[in-house]
């Protein structure tokens, strides 16, 4: 059965060459599990509290296989995941309290390494970071980039793809100026097939000025092997 995936991300204040998630600077793209647990820094965030309450975390565990796991939130308190992940691609609220979504910032993380930040009260992450599971080949049919008019700016951004033990490659680079146009967007008239365990990031370089405000995302569909 194919499964459509759906990637955005955002970085509101791009300052140099810097991938497109919320935390800002290079995504760690971790290369095995580890013990890796999730925590808030407002206490609202808690099983009975007036912010995000319960959390689905998604990411691979160490055979590469898509895992999603179901987590109650203790606050400020790091709580550790059943099955310890890799790579972390998405983070969503699932029930919340009076405020309706999470108080604080909620990361996930492999000791004091962020591998994946739901915002103060947006709900999921805002990350153009993902690998393609173990278990599945994925198709790329298009991606798309912004930048805000925070600022008067030119900004390079790349689509990279790297497999398992190689190197990074570009396969799209669009150089976009708030001066002209903001956004572009590409749909492939022949999608491009990608390998199992490949990784993809969309990043910012040749920034003109600091504190850009870069969105970019990705639409894939994943098909299972043989």
């Amino acid at each position: 059965m194919s499964i459509s995936v759906h990637k955005f991300g955002a970085n509101a204040s791009v300052d140099a060459a810097e991938d497109i998630w919320s935390v800002g600077g290079d995504y760690p793209f971790p290369s095995a599990v580890a013990t890796t647990t999730i925590v808030s820094d407002d206490a609202a965030d808690a099983a009975a509290g007036t912010g995000a309450q319960t959390i689905k975390v998604y990411g691979h565990d160490a055979n590469g296989i898509e895992v999603a796991q179901t987590i109650t939130l203790n606050g400020t308190t790091a709580v550790e995941l059943p099955t310890d992940i890799s790579i972390c691609y998405r983070i969503k609220v699932l029930r919340s309290g009076s405020n309706e979504t999470n108080v604080g910032n909620i990361q996930v993380k492999h000791g004091a390494t962020v591998i994946g930040q739901v915002d103060e009260d947006k709900g999921q992450t805002l990350m153009a970071i993902y690998r393609v599971p173990s278990d599945k080949y994925a198709v790329l049919h298009g991606w798309y980039c912004t930048i805000g008019k925070n600022k008067t700016a030119t900004v390079t951004i790349e689509m990279l793809m790297r497999s398992p033990g190689g190197s990074w490659q570009v396969k799209e680079a669009i150089s976009l100026g708030t001066a002209s146009s903001g956004g572009w967007a590409f749909t492939y008239p022949n999608p491009l097939v990608i390998n199992p365990r490949v990784e993809i990031r969309i990043r910012a370089v040749d920034v003109s000025t600091t504190g850009v405000f870069v969105s970019a995302g990705f639409d894939l569909v994943l098909q299972p092997l043989g």
